[in-house]
């Protein structure tokens, strides 16, 4: 240090330098641990908030596989419901054409049965809605007559052909139709 003061100062003056430069170092020092402090409290925090920030990330791609295996479950129920509710369907389409075809027996088989006042000369064919067998026709009707006009658009042979037409059309499509539409 002797080399950093000029020697005419003597011990005294040398010691009152030295203090004034231990002050200016001290309180520089200072600051320096000031600023140290201070970034050493920047840079903890920007460590909790990066933990905050991958322990959040972390909470969310957990809560995504929640959400994912419930998601999965729910729709594995769905499924098992849509597969519940196709059985039931196929059991109410069957139950429907046996019983579409049963009232179909039934009226065809009412109206097999000759009533009273029904016409004996109709052979059951005509009866069935089938069309009426070319038979000669009795030299008394003419042919253009208003008598066989009327038996061919009796109400009878259009209930006949109504109700085969639509027991055509009410039937439902098969199963493996109806799923690949």
């Amino acid at each position: 240090m002797s080399g950093a003061f000029p020697r005419w100062l003597g011990a005294k003056e040398l010691q009152q330098e030295a203090a004034k430069d231990v002050a200016k170092v001290d309180a520089e020092f200072s600051d320096l641990l000031q600023k140290q402090a201070l970034e050493r409290n920047a840079l903890r925090e920007e460590v909790e908030d990066l933990k905050r920030k991958q322990a959040a990330d972390r909470e969310l791609a957990a809560s995504n596989v929640r959400d994912r295996e419930k998601a999965a479950e729910d729709l594995q129920e769905l499924e098992q419901e849509l597969a519940k509710l196709r059985v039931e369907e196929e059991e109410l389409v069957h139950a429907h054409v046996t019983l579409k075809a049963g009232l179909l027996a039934q009226r065809r088989r009412a109206r097999s049965v000759p009533g009273p006042g029904s016409p004996s000369s109709r052979t059951s064919s005509e009866a069935r809605g089938s069309p009426p067998i070319n038979r000669p026709r009795p030299a008394s009707v003419p042919a253009n007559s208003p008598a066989n006009s009327m038996e061919a658009n009796s109400p009878r042979n259009s209930m006949c052909q109504e109700d085969g037409a639509s027991a055509h059309s009410s039937l439902p499509m098969s199963s493996s139709r109806r799923t690949s539409q």
